[in-house]
């Protein structure tokens, strides 16, 4: 009897090891009232550009949730956008999947077309930006070319949601807790990520504003798909089996 228990465990334990946890690679909910106290892996923002004549800024002005909120403001409709880009461990010494996770508010102005990314060293993987023309939330298909999410309303706050795998170069998008768009190709075939980027916009007209809260970067092991975990349930039943019409077989000696 103790053979099959411990055989029977050793196919459930097998089962449940891709359960584990996540490790954080980057986190920010503003509450320090700055840019300097983000978590996570080797997490900083490196990067504060101030747009021209405006304001990038950790601020209780119309904060998401909390206290604070990160908040750039673009009044002017040329010059420097303001940039904010925060830097981790890359996600590939971690795993292969990567979730993140933000709380995010667009106030349009005139042409408005801010955006943020996920980035390696060297290019955007993901790139979803919230453009004024249309009123839609938009992810980057190709380099320069972009296709709906959804609509959005001007002031109004979105979790944005983002699963990338590493393994296939794609990724999975929901809004609101809703799944919106699944398989999307990355942008660049890469092995993991390192950066997230906030900006102003995408051309020299774009005025309008941000409000960024509640930014979670981390690593994810993946859950085994419901057919996995039938497929795991049953070789423990074939174990039991096994080993109980192995024991039926032997001869009481007693």
């Amino acid at each position: 009897m103790k053979k099959t228990l411990h055989i029977t465990l050793a196919f459930l334990a097998l089962g449940s090891c891709a359960l584990s946890g996540a490790t954080v690679l980057f986190s920010d909910n503003f509450e320090s009232g700055d840019f300097t106290s983000p978590s996570g892996q080797s997490a900083s923002w490196v990067t504060t550009n101030q747009p021209l004549n405006g304001e990038l800024s950790v601020s209780t002005n119309g904060a998401i949730s909390g206290t604070y909120s990160a908040y750039m403001n673009t009044p002017t409709g040329s010059g420097e956008k303001g940039t904010l880009v925060g830097v981790y461990a890359d996600s590939e010494t971690f795993g292969s999947n990567v979730s993140a996770s933000l709380n995010i508010a667009a106030t349009n102005a005139a042409s408005f077309s801010g955006y943020f990314a996920l980035r390696d060293v060297l290019a955007n993987v993901v790139r979803i930006r919230f453009i004024q023309s249309s009123g839609n939330i938009q992810y980057e298909s190709v380099p320069n070319s972009w296709v709906t999410i959804q609509p959005y309303t001007s002031g109004s706050t979105y979790n944005i949601t983002l699963d990338l795998d590493f393994t296939t170069d794609t990724y999975n998008i929901a809004v609101n807790g809703t799944p919106s768009v699944s398989g999307v190709a990355m942008l660049t075939n890469t092995d993991g990520i390192n950066r997230f980027s906030l900006s102003g916009g995408l051309v020299a007209a774009s005025t309008g504003s941000f409000r960024l809260d509640d930014l979670q970067i981390m690593e994810t092991t993946a859950i085994p798909e419901p057919s996995s975990m039938a497929a795991l349930a049953g070789l423990a039943v074939l174990g039991f089996c096994a080993i109980r019409r192995r024991s039926l077989a032997i001869p009481d000696r007693r």
